[in-house]
């Protein structure tokens, strides 16, 4: 089994937003758990852009990181994200693969400080609950 870390992050209707998307993705990978969500300053966005809600989650899937990559941009756009309102910095669902059986692959993402924080915060929570 692959084992993979995702992140979402939206700031257009942003609890409606990740709820519909857990949903989406719990029905598509049982073994999902996620961390807390938190609101957090956008990073590299346009000046006004609104504050996000971001989440980080695990899970295993026997899917390639090439076939979740296709899972994950077609609930984005399900959820209703689009090029152009991402271009405005309207960003209705961005779903990340993070990484995948321990390799980053969103390098720049993964590095954000608010990434970080909400991965430590699942990671610990794994620890301290005796999960793998």
């Amino acid at each position: 089994m692959n084992h993979c870390l995702l992140s979402l992050g939206s700031n257009d209707a942003p609890e409606a937003s990740l709820e519909q998307a857990r949903e989406l993705l719990k029905q598509r990978f049982q073994s999902l758990r996620w961390g807390a969500a938190k609101k957090t300053e956008p990073i590299g966005m346009p000046p006004g852009t609104p504050w996000f809600i971001n989440q980080v989650g695990f899970l295993y899937t026997s899917l390639s990181s090439k076939e979740i990559r296709s899972v994950l941009k077609e609930m984005e756009e399900l959820i209703g994200q689009t090029p152009e309102t991402k271009e405005i910095g309207c960003i209705r669902m961005d779903i990340d693969l993070l990484c995948f059986n321990g390799k980053v692959l969103k390098e720049k993402e993964y590095n954000y400080p608010c990434i970080r924080s909400l991965i430590k915060e699942l990671l610990e929570d794994d620890i301290v609950s005796g999960r793998p």
